[in-house]
């Protein structure tokens, strides 16, 4: 059961003529959960707060430099470029 379509497109949209033809390979396939009962889902609490994660570090929003611009280093003796 390896990747057998020549193009991406032939993996993704598959052939309903293919998917029987693999159907025993398929079946033979163990499904390793079986045992499990299903539980309800317990999501961390700043996830379901939609709050970020406690571990990320805040942006420093400083000398102008927004998403995507880079701040300049000083160099001594230099007047500012801005």
């Amino acid at each position: 059961m390896g990747h057998s379509g020549a193009t991406q497109t032939e993996e993704i949209y598959c052939d309903a003529i293919a998917l029987a033809d693999m159907l025993p390979s398929i079946m033979k396939i163990p499904i390793v959960t079986t045992h499990l009962q299903p539980q309800p889902i317990r999501l961390l609490p700043w996830v379901e707060a939609k709050l970020p994660p406690p571990f990320s570090r805040k942006r420093k929003e400083a000398d102008g430099a927004g998403p995507g611009r880079r701040r300049t280093r000083k160099i001594k003796g230099e007047p500012d470029r801005c």
